[in-house]
């Protein structure tokens, strides 16, 4: 049993995927905690993961404050982008210093596992003003676009993993690719369509549009949509958070609420990101 924690867990998609890398290798595991300050991620979350143990709604700077449980695996990141669920949590409540403040309890939470031995930590992050903490703390850094992980964006991330063996680059992902929408556009709106972002879509810029079996720049939890258009320009369709979804490798990721409500409680990362943590956390423990 591989059991984890997941602070800033949203509805669940680095949970999902890391669920279901370790299913493929036959591996049970479930989440042991997961804390978000968001209501309608938390409900979300519940329905995609319901083998969690525990889903609290509270933030890191009291889970912290509190101890963290022993677990396998800590997976963290603060806070990156204005449409993030909890940035708009925050922001909508007047509430910016507890956002700093859920910026430190992450570096205090990953540090503070991050440093025991036999403790794994996976931590995002957005910027390169992390790196002299993370290489004081030991940590690798690594920095991958989201479409080499099989999401479908061309957002670089850089995140830290504390705890592994040394990780050759580039990475590949033995999980799956940029899931169901790709085929499912072609098929519903022919070969000589284009998958463009907003803006790409609204200022007519086909240039910039990639076909869609290339990486576009949108995706769940960036705030943005893609849309579908035709070669003049004309939108024939705009897809919804649970397209967002599939292009992210997700065929049936649950969300609650409204439109605008689901389209910011992703936390952005590809099935395939998750599968690329179980991997590298089996061979760790040398299950693989």
């Amino acid at each position: 049993m591989i059991r984890w924690i997941d602070l800033a867990c949203g509805v669940g998609m680095a949970s999902l995927g890391l669920f279901e890398g370790l299913r493929a290798h036959q591996v049970v595991g479930r989440p042991l905690l997961a804390v978000d300050p968001w209501r309608p991620a938390l409900e979300a979350y519940t329905l995609n993961l319901p083998m969690a143990e525990e889903v609290a709604l509270t933030t890191s700077e009291v889970v912290v404050a509190t101890g963290l449980p022993q677990a396998d695996l800590l997976i963290t990141g603060p806070p990156c982008q204005g449409d993030s669920a909890l940035n708009r949590c925050y922001i909508s409540a007047g509430k910016r210093q507890e956002r700093r403040g859920w910026l430190a309890a992450a570096k205090h939470a990953a540090a503070e596992v991050g440093v025991e031995p036999g403790r794994r930590v996976v931590m995002e992050v957005v910027g390169n003003h992390w790196d002299t903490w993370a290489a004081d703390l030991g940590a690798q850094r690594i920095r991958v676009q989201d479409h080499k992980l099989g999401g479908f964006t061309l957002r670089r991330r850089t995140f830290y993993l504390f705890g592994f063996r040394p990780v050759r680059l580039p990475l590949t992902s033995p999980g799956p690719g940029w899931g169901a929408a790709v085929p499912y556009v072609l098929e519903r709106f022919g070969e000589d369509v284009l998958l463009a972002t907003d803006g790409h879509a609204r200022h007519k810029r086909l240039g910039f549009a990639r076909p869609t079996w290339e990486p576009a720049h949108a995706v769940l939890g960036h705030g943005g949509a893609h849309q579908v258009i035709d070669p003049a320009g004309r939108q024939l369709y705009r897809f919804r958070p649970e397209d967002e979804a599939l292009l992210s490798g997700f065929s049936d990721l649950q969300l609650v609420g409204p439109v605008r409500t689901r389209q910011i409680q992703g936390n952005g990362w590809p099935a395939a990101f998750g599968h690329l943590v179980a991997h590298l956390l089996l061979k760790d423990v040398e299950v693989l």
